[in-house]
């Protein structure tokens, strides 16, 4: 019984390892598209003779969307690992983070 409890076990940590690693290597993925698409409307603007501030200002908003995009897809791989109450118990702290910063909530319990 041990035994197979032991190699139960290991089958399991493998198996949350590797989905780990998949989520880190995802991670790498969205990054070098993200820098991809970055240069591309980089390059759009220069050829098109955008004034420097104009493309300063672009450059911060395409970052700033293709960042919450990456952060949209990586809350969604990380949600999509975990079981159903780990997923209930994890938004429960996304929200309360966010619903603390309001005047309202600010006696919520701190596990919240």
């Amino acid at each position: 019984f041990t035994s197979v409890m032991m190699l139960l076990s290991g089958v399991v940590f493998a198996i949350i390892v590797s989905s780990i690693s998949q989520v880190v290597m995802s991670f790498g993925e969205h990054r070098a598209e993200f820098r991809r698409k970055l240069k591309v409307a980089m390059m759009f603007l220069k050829r098109n003779a955008v004034p420097v501030g104009l493309q300063n200002r672009i450059r911060l908003y395409v970052e700033n969307l293709l960042d919450s995009q990456m952060e949209r897809t990586s809350k969604d791989q990380v949600m999509k690992m975990l079981s159903d109450a780990l997923q209930g118990e994890l938004q429960l702290m996304l929200l309360g983070k966010t619903l603390k910063s309001f005047k309202w909530f600010n006696n919520l319990d701190d596990r919240v």
